[in-house]
């Protein structure tokens, strides 16, 4: 099984920013980052955890890296309604205020119950879905 290099940083998680170099050792991938941090995220194949959002297939190796990119990237608090667009879930937030303290604690409970990908299905088709971001 072999995977980009690119493909592991955003399937870890890594910097939120753009990273300008990047290193695996003993299946710990480092990142560093243009403001001169640096983060090691263990790098664990056989826990995966993917987001069923409605278009999305991207997966994670943490579940709070799963959780940052389901606020970041599948809503906006500032809203005043949203769906949730969740595989098989219909959940309604009509006022700003649900959407700011309800939704949120909703998506923890898709990446606690409904995220985890058995090893057996950790790559091939899933892995080959991922979109890739570079900066």
């Amino acid at each position: 099984m072999s995977y980009s290099l690119m493909t592991v940083c955003r399937c870890t998680g890594g910097h939120d920013d753009m990273v300008m170099c990047m290193a695996v050792h003993k299946s710990v991938v480092y990142t560093g980052c243009y403001d001169g941090s640096v983060q090691a995220v263990k790098l664990n194949l056989m826990k995966n955890y993917r987001c069923w959002w409605q278009n999305c297939a991207l997966i994670f190796g943490t579940t709070e890296h799963l959780l940052q990119h389901l606020v970041g990237d599948h809503s906006n608090l500032n809203m005043q309604a949203i769906r949730c667009r969740w595989r098989g879930c219909s959940d309604f937030f009509d006022t700003n205020q649900s959407v700011q303290q309800k939704l949120p604690e909703h998506m923890q409970t898709h990446v606690d119950n409904d995220s985890k990908v058995q090893p057996d299905n950790s790559c091939g088709e899933d892995m080959q879905q991922i979109r890739v971001d570079i900066g």
